[in-house]
């Protein structure tokens, strides 16, 4: 068996090296297919009598991508006789001739590519840091960084911060849509008009929608109100807006603040703020937005203050 070590060119993403490892993995002879996609490199092992260099080469060509071949088109890197690839460390090791060295980092709760947006602008604050790489498809993080300037530890604990804030504002935002359900659902109880239960979980859903969302939910619920009384519209009309008052002043900011750590006015601001820049999604993302910009600058901050 034979170990070698390709440069690879025209990956964009982790996804890009997850598709090169599957179509080398694929050829006889290959037992080991490792595409680190933060060093565009390609760690292989394969039975020479069965696979050859110019086999793994049209392999990666016909995924899309450039596997340059040692000494045949100009690309000066080296292929170790040792490598390490158990535990992460053949990819440190890479790095080693160049003093920088990289990290793999597992994201819980990072499921969206805004979600991977905020983690990788939080990593980039810290100095030392030369490259971020982020797939929320996998929940990981890949990070060059200069050891001397930053350390492990310190991107761990940005990482660590980013999940506490954020898993504290997704718990919250949770519990104020089951606040908000089970207030309409006695409300419509209370009135006595049809599908209590099944218009509260449509208020518990469009409670994700700050402003609009608590809206668009009412016009169903007052619709069948109509079909009763006008008496039992108005009712309902006039449940759904208290519903909705006492959930944007007092119900929002308390629980942001006790969760999130976010100010009561402060909330009250970022979602007017998002909504006037960017509509819906601008709202549902001021507050993880304004944590995040907070973070962003305590850390920034904190560098030029150690510095």
């Amino acid at each position: 068996m034979k170990k070698e070590i390709f440069k690879i060119s025209g990956m964009h993403c982790a996804s890009c090296a997850m598709t090169i490892e599957r179509a080398v993995s694929k050829l006889p002879g290959v037992k080991v297919a490792q595409v680190n996609f933060a060093a565009e490199t390609l760690l292989t092992e394969f039975d020479e009598s069965q696979v050859s260099p110019k086999d793994l080469k049209e392999a990666v060509n016909s995924v899309g991508y450039k596997l340059l071949m040692p000494e045949v088109e100009g690309t000066k890197f080296e292929t170790k006789e040792k490598i390490i690839t158990e535990g992460g460390e053949e990819k440190k090791e890479m790095f080693e001739k160049s003093n920088r060295e990289f990290l793999a980092l597992r994201v819980i709760g990072m499921d969206s590519p805004h979600c991977a947006m905020v983690v990788e602008k939080a990593i980039k604050t810290l100095p030392g840091i030369e490259k971020v790489e982020v797939d929320y498809n996998n929940a990981r993080a890949k990070v060059v960084f200069d050891p001397q300037k930053v350390n492990e530890g310190q991107i761990e604990k940005v990482i660590d911060r980013i999940e506490n804030r954020l898993g504290n504002w997704v718990r919250g935002q949770f519990f104020l849509m089951v606040i908000v359900g089970v207030l309409n659902y006695i409300g419509f109880r209370i009135i006595g008009i049809s599908f209590a239960l099944p218009l509260a979980i449509l208020a518990f859903l469009f409670e994700i929608i700050p402003n609009i969302g608590p809206t668009a939910a009412a016009f169903p619920a007052i619709l069948i109100g109509l079909t009763v009384s006008p008496y039992h519209a108005l009712a309902t009309a006039g449940w759904c807006f208290l519903v909705q008052q006492v959930e944007n002043s007092i119900l929002v900011p308390r629980i942001m603040k006790q969760v999130a750590g976010v100010n009561p006015l402060v909330s009250i601001l970022s979602l007017a703020v998002g909504f006037k820049i960017a509509g819906i999604g601008g709202a549902i993302l001021a507050i993880p937005t304004f944590i995040v910009l907070e973070m962003v600058v305590g850390i920034i901050y904190s560098s030029k203050k150690n510095g």
